[in-house]
Protein backbone atom coordinates (compact mmCIF):
# COMPACT_ATOMS: atom_id res chain seq x y z
CA UNK A 1 0.00 0.00 0.00
CA UNK A 2 3.01 2.33 1.01
CA UNK A 3 4.32 2.00 -2.77
CA UNK A 4 1.22 2.53 -4.26
CA UNK A 5 0.90 6.19 -2.23
CA UNK A 6 4.58 6.50 -3.00
CA UNK A 7 3.84 6.68 -6.72
CA UNK A 8 0.84 8.45 -6.68
CA UNK A 9 2.88 11.10 -5.03
CA UNK A 10 5.60 10.99 -7.18
CA UNK A 11 3.83 10.70 -10.28
CA UNK A 12 1.39 13.81 -9.25
CA UNK A 13 4.40 15.86 -9.01
CA UNK A 14 6.35 14.78 -11.78
CA UNK A 15 2.68 15.38 -14.01
CA UNK A 16 1.75 18.61 -12.30
CA UNK A 17 5.73 20.09 -11.82
CA UNK A 18 6.33 19.52 -16.04
CA UNK A 19 2.60 20.32 -16.73
CA UNK A 20 2.56 24.11 -15.08
CA UNK A 21 5.98 24.86 -16.32
CA UNK A 22 5.60 23.83 -19.91
CA UNK A 23 2.36 23.50 -21.95
CA UNK A 24 0.44 20.22 -21.73
CA UNK A 25 1.52 18.69 -24.97
CA UNK A 26 5.13 19.73 -24.31
CA UNK A 27 4.49 18.17 -20.70
CA UNK A 28 3.04 14.71 -22.04
CA UNK A 29 5.72 14.76 -25.16
CA UNK A 30 8.59 14.76 -22.17
CA UNK A 31 7.08 12.34 -19.78
CA UNK A 32 6.41 9.79 -22.76
CA UNK A 33 10.05 10.29 -23.89
CA UNK A 34 11.66 9.43 -20.71
CA UNK A 35 8.58 6.53 -20.40
CA UNK A 36 10.47 4.66 -23.37
CA UNK A 37 13.87 5.72 -22.85
CA UNK A 38 13.49 3.85 -19.35
CA UNK A 39 11.45 0.84 -20.68
CA UNK A 40 13.80 0.39 -24.31
CA UNK A 41 16.83 0.40 -21.49
CA UNK A 42 15.05 -2.77 -19.30
CA UNK A 43 13.89 -4.65 -22.78
CA UNK A 44 17.60 -4.16 -23.71
CA UNK A 45 19.15 -5.26 -20.24
CA UNK A 46 16.18 -8.32 -19.87
CA UNK A 47 17.57 -9.86 -23.42
CA UNK A 48 21.21 -9.59 -22.14
CA UNK A 49 20.95 -11.35 -18.83
CA UNK A 50 18.17 -14.12 -20.69
CA UNK A 51 21.56 -14.64 -23.36
CA UNK A 52 23.84 -14.90 -20.00
CA UNK A 53 21.77 -16.96 -18.28
CA UNK A 54 21.16 -19.03 -21.21
CA UNK A 55 25.12 -19.39 -22.10
CA UNK A 56 25.88 -20.17 -18.44
CA UNK A 57 23.70 -22.92 -18.41
CA UNK A 58 25.21 -24.65 -21.13
CA UNK A 59 28.43 -24.35 -19.68
CA UNK A 60 27.07 -25.90 -16.74
CA UNK A 61 25.97 -28.83 -18.72
CA UNK A 62 29.12 -29.67 -20.29
CA UNK A 63 28.86 -28.28 -23.59
CA UNK A 64 30.95 -25.79 -25.36
CA UNK A 65 29.08 -22.12 -26.72
CA UNK A 66 26.05 -21.32 -27.23
CA UNK A 67 24.18 -23.87 -30.07
CA UNK A 68 20.17 -23.77 -30.54
CA UNK A 69 17.83 -23.66 -33.19
CA UNK A 70 19.53 -20.02 -34.27
CA UNK A 71 22.34 -22.51 -35.76
CA UNK A 72 20.20 -23.40 -38.76
CA UNK A 73 19.15 -19.42 -39.42
CA UNK A 74 23.10 -18.44 -39.10
CA UNK A 75 24.48 -21.16 -41.03
CA UNK A 76 22.25 -21.89 -44.11
CA UNK A 77 24.46 -20.44 -46.65
CA UNK A 78 27.03 -22.38 -46.01
CA UNK A 79 25.50 -25.99 -44.13
CA UNK A 80 29.11 -27.53 -44.00
CA UNK A 81 30.30 -24.84 -41.50
CA UNK A 82 27.84 -25.49 -38.97
CA UNK A 83 28.02 -28.06 -36.18
CA UNK A 84 26.35 -31.38 -36.11
CA UNK A 85 23.28 -31.39 -34.54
Amino acid sequence: MLAIVISFIITAAITLGLGLAYNPVNAFAMIGTGIVIVLVAIYILMYAACIGYFAASRNRKGEAGIRSCTWSSLCWASPRSCPPG
